[in-house]
């Protein structure tokens, strides 16, 4: 509640803009972006969209598939990719696809058993194979079991990367990306989490309920999103993560899959509505997409110039147009920025071990990058700014007046900021 508290009221915070690196001249209105539920369009860098394109290719390919034994692969491979792309959906669909599966198969197996053993055998294989492929694969799972495996005294040398474990929750909250976590037994925290859900939250009963009527038909996967919806809404009640706010998506995912069924129920009961109901229907629908038009229509003025990362400046970019995937295939980049040297030189660098460790060896030479203990850290070049430089001793600085150090370019602005890369190879030779 920092925000809040710096608005001094929710009316104030609301009218501010949300001051964002990279937008443009202008700014987002606060009010206009939501704590839970983002715009798809607002994620559509890395893998943002594509667990949810993945969702929609798994609803149209599951009814399309002949339910025999062989056939459950392909719908493993796609279902194991949610692991890779959001763990979160995985884990969640894949207990949900377990529950509608025994469901199911407890309904039908009085009288059609023998006609459809090979369904049942398909559903264990997607299951099975999807369940194996996510555990082997590397990402959050595989490390996360490491992790696992490791407080239990398994002989395992791998680290783990970005876990931060799980805790109950009590009292029980629902975090929120920008207001922290919010009490349901508290009124006013409620009030406030069902105008952050919006309309869509009204879809809710209505999927639930006709998910628990479909329990025992052919419709597996829908029923399976049913309940990984509601148990993703669930989940952080109860469960604390370690960065908090990395579970808000937990909500968010709740709301999409509510509203990617809801909309198959809305299309499918709207024939059967009278014109007034369908006008409501339509105006929740629209009031549910204003927020995202907002957003959309200030993100587009903003794309006639390219928007730089909050890291990197003008004289990074005129860096990067020279040397971007120029130096050596292997060369380490020492850069007091971890993610900068990276992006600009196209070469990975050893400098954290997850989104939030920092390798020690990486830390101390950041803290002293004397040009020795450099090169004995594996590094060949250093990219060095006016920031950084003015924060090393004079000591330090000497070093890179040796002999062996070459200047392999120098980018500057008036005398009062630069950008050098150094060569570093001679000196280890």
């Amino acid at each position: 509640m920092d925000f809040l508290r710096r608005a001094g009221s929710l009316v104030e915070a609301l009218s501010r803009p949300w001051v964002l690196e990279g937008l443009g001249q202008i700014q987002i209105p606060f009010a206009f972006h939501n704590s839970i539920f983002v715009p798809t369009h607002f994620i559509l860098g890395s893998t943002g969209a594509m667990p949810f394109m993945t969702v929609i290719l798994l609803l149209v390919l599951f009814p399309r598939i002949r339910q025999v034994a062989w056939t459950g692969v392909l719908p493993a491979a796609v279902l194991a990719s949610l692991a890779l792309s959001a763990e979160n959906i995985f884990a969640l669909l894949w207990f949900g696809l377990v529950v509608a599966s025994i469901w199911h198969y407890v309904g039908k197996r009085k009288t059609e058993e023998g006609n459809n053993r090979s369904c049942y055998i398909f559903w264990a294989l997607t299951l099975g194979f999807s369940a194996i492929l996510a555990v082997s694969q590397g990402g959050f799972i595989t490390e996360s079991l490491r992790s696992i495996a490791a407080n239990l005294g398994a002989p395992l040398e791998v680290a783990s990367m970005n876990y931060q474990g799980f805790e109950l929750r009590w009292p029980l909250a629902l975090p929120t990306a920008h207001f922290e976590a919010l009490q349901p037994s508290k009124l006013s925290n409620l009030a406030f989490l069902l105008v952050e859900a919006g309309p869509i939250f009204l879809l809710a009963p209505a999927v639930t309920y006709f998910a628990w009527r479909r329990r025992q038909g052919r419709h597996v996967i829908w029923v399976g999103l049913a309940v990984a919806a509601l148990i993703s809404l669930l989940l952080p009640l109860f469960v604390r993560y370690g960065v908090d706010r990395s579970i808000t998506r937990f909500a968010g995912t709740a709301l999409w899959l509510w509203l990617i069924l809801g909309l198959q129920l809305i299309l499918a009961a709207s024939r059967y509505l009278k014109q007034s109901w369908k006008m409501v229907i339509v105006i929740l629908l629209c009031l549910s997409v204003i927020s995202g038009i907002v957003i959309f229509a200030l993100e587009m003025t903003s794309i006639s110039e390219p928007q730089y990362s909050y890291y990197i400046d003008l004289l990074d970019t005129r860096m990067a147009a020279r040397y971007w995937d120029k130096l050596p295939e292997h060369a380490q980049i020492l850069d007091h920025v971890e993610s900068r040297g990276v992006t600009l030189f196209g070469r990975p660098s050893r400098s954290f071990s997850g989104v939030y460790t920092a390798l020690p060896e990486w830390s101390e030479l950041v803290a002293s990058p004397e040009v020795e203990q450099v090169v004995r850290g594996g590094y060949d070049y250093v990219y060095m700014d006016s920031s950084w430089w003015a924060e090393l001793k004079p000591e330090v600085r000497q070093t890179y007046d040796a002999q062996c150090v070459k200047v392999v370019d120098e980018i500057s602005f008036k005398n009062i900021d630069f950008r050098r890369l150094y060569d570093l190879h001679a000196c280890s030779e």
